[in-house]
């Protein structure tokens, strides 16, 4: 089975703190093989090319321990630790965004199914906090992993789109900025 070196490296360089849903998010970012979620072969399989880079966070072993213990089949967002059935596999997203958002280019739909999914703020996300928008973190992982843009294309499209006043970002007290639209 042939892996995506970039999601290796990516993965990598977390090292030791390396989550099995961040391993996961490289995955579907990175891998073109990918569709709709990662079968538990393939995960596992980069769970041991990583032990063989003397990644000591998670082996294959370790890693379907670590799915069963966040693993839902809920199709909306949950929280930051789910990890959703997805297909035949496992995916960092639900499967709401997977049939809605897959292949889609325009990033503004992206932000308003998000958005919508975490309840109008009221759903914790990866920054340990819930509030109005979309953590820009969240929003650049799935349409970096469900879109067609790379992490750095996904941010130029969300800077056109905040540009261009579809929407807004709300620094607050988090550095992690929120990016919400002006639309209703």
């Amino acid at each position: 089975m042939e892996l995506d070196p970039e999601a290796l490296d990516t993965a990598e360089e977390r090292g030791q703190y390396l989550l099995a849903k961040e391993l996961l998010t490289f995955i579907e970012e990175y891998d073109d093989e990918v569709e709709r979620g990662v079968h538990v072969e393939r995960l596992e399989a980069y769970a041991d090319a990583l032990d063989e880079r003397g990644v000591q966070s998670v082996d294959a072993e370790q890693m379907d321990e670590l799915l069963e213990a966040d693993r839902t089949d809920a199709e909306t967002w949950v929280d930051s630790d789910a990890i959703y059935d997805v297909g035949d596999g496992f995916s960092a997203f639900p499967a709401r965004w997977h049939d809605e958002l897959r292949g889609e280019e325009d990033v503004l739909r992206f932000v308003d199914a998000i958005d919508a999914d975490l309840a109008g703020g009221e759903k914790e996300t990866a920054t340990g906090a819930t509030g109005d928008g979309v953590p820009q973190d969240l929003l650049l992982d799935a349409v970096s992993a469900l879109g067609p843009y790379s992490r750095d294309g996904a941010k130029s499209e969300v800077e056109r789109i905040r540009e261009e006043g579809y929407v807004e970002e709300l620094a607050d007290q988090h550095p992690q900025a929120r990016i919400r639209p002006t639309h209703e």
